[in-house]
């Protein structure tokens, strides 16, 4: 099974460094997903998760209108210690704003998402990477599909870490980096795991940005 792993375009935090964490793409952001769109079309990629912050959604419904799928939101695959001074959006307001992802009941259509929580340590962030990933390996067993997770520049490096079987929770946060819209592709076998490219940005052209 191959594992496609898209941080999201370049936000609005991104580019000014401040700001509201939970916030949408600037332009190049929403050009940076249509660009990861075009080049994951023929991948053969048949299920697309989601983390639930806005800039997320929207990199994952301009992926999934390209491939002619319905994204799910995933509250797990959320940032590195969620989304600080943000509660995020509640179940309804993410539906209305982003028809085109498959939002399941665990998101209340009266509560923020992520109110509950506003902090979490690296070793948390380890291991809930560990979980996202023993259930993406149990619903997509070898020889299924090719999956796509569009996250965070945090969590991608923890999940890319458990992945390849890094221990050392203190150097994951220097030694794996992701632009905005990089690609990873990591492919499961019964015998090996192989890390086929780290940050792929060839797609982007001349919009890098982190």
């Amino acid at each position: 099974m191959f594992l496609y792993i898209v941080r999201h375009g370049q936000s609005e935090r991104n580019r000014d460094r401040s700001g509201p964490f939970d916030c949408p793409l600037t332009g190049v952001g929403e050009e940076q997903a249509r660009r990861a769109a075009e080049w994951l079309a023929d991948k053969g990629i048949e299920t697309i998760y989601c983390s639930p912050s806005i800039r997320t959604l929207q990199t994952a419904t301009a992926i999934g209108k390209r491939l002619g799928l319905r994204p799910k939101a995933w509250g797990d695959l959320v940032e590195w210690g969620f989304l600080f001074d943000s509660p995020g959006l509640t179940g309804k307001e993410m539906r209305t704003r982003f028809p085109d992802i498959e939002i399941d009941d665990s998101f209340r259509d009266d509560v923020p998402w992520i109110a509950h929580k506003d902090d979490e340590s690296w070793t948390e962030l380890k291991e809930r990477a560990r979980s996202v990933l023993e259930t993406i390996l149990e619903r997509h067993p070898t020889g299924s599909s090719p999956v796509a997770l569009v996250t965070h520049a945090h969590f991608a490096r923890f999940l890319i870490g458990e992945a390849i079987g890094f221990s050392e929770v203190e150097g994951l946060g220097g030694v794996i980096e992701h632009y905005n819209c990089g690609i990873t592709a990591i492919e499961f076998r019964p015998d090996r795991t192989i890390l086929w490219y780290l940050n792929a940005h060839g797609h982007l052209g001349d919009l890098i940005t982190h």
